[in-house]
């Protein structure tokens, strides 16, 4: 997840994204739930930062071991196969919004003030919309539009428009990231024209 993941997560959103990855991913650990990613990453402050705070985000400290996990040459049995990571994590991202999206999400007293105007905003943010949520709702289009074709994928899409289109545009008004909702559109009609056949 911290090699595909399309910004740094922290242990703690890695760990909310874990239990929506689906059941075959590789991505998903094969060990006690709920499982603590920094039981991992504590042991690899050379290679990582924010390795000891559950909320500071993890970022690779050299690029070329990135290079290295991604290559079965020279990585050997350490080699992380990312050719599924963006229909695990586009799955993940699905899931997490369809189970935390709602209607009005941050519990605002009032619709008729726009957001620059709520002045404990900031905080209901925090306090409604964990990093989690947050990535999934911003990221969710980019991991899909290069996810294979498959019924299963198209139905999660479908059932996930349906159901919660409106509450995530409310989400991206919240986290001032209106603008993002085009280019997301776009990678999801891209995703659907490209990568979707004609299912029965």
């Amino acid at each position: 997840i911290i090699l595909s993941a399309l910004m740094p997560l922290s242990a703690d959103s890695i760990s909310a994204l874990l239990p929506h990855l689906p059941v075959t991913s590789p991505l998903r650990p094969d060990l006690p739930k709920p499982f603590d990613p920094t039981t991992i990453v504590k042991f690899m402050g050379a290679l990582l930062s924010g390795g000891s705070e559950r909320t500071k985000p993890l970022k690779l400290l050299h690029a070329s071991f990135a290079d290295f996990l991604i290559s079965s040459d020279r990585s050997g049995r350490f080699f992380v196969d990312l050719s599924s990571a963006d229909r695990d994590l586009a799955l993940a991202s699905l899931s997490i919004m369809k189970q935390r999206l709602r209607f009005n999400i941050c519990e605002l007293t009032t619709s008729y003030l726009p957001n620059d105007r709520i002045a404990e905003l900031p905080a209901l943010i925090e306090r409604h919309i964990p990093a989690s949520l947050s990535y999934a709702s911003l990221y969710w289009a980019d991991h899909l539009k290069d996810t294979p074709s498959e019924p299963s994928v198209y139905q999660t899409v479908l059932d996930y428009l349906r159901d919660k289109l409106l509450f995530w545009l409310e989400v991206m008004s919240l986290l001032s990231a209106v603008r993002e909702i085009s280019p997301i559109i776009g990678n999801l009609l891209t995703w659907a024209g490209v990568r979707v056949p004609p299912f029965k």
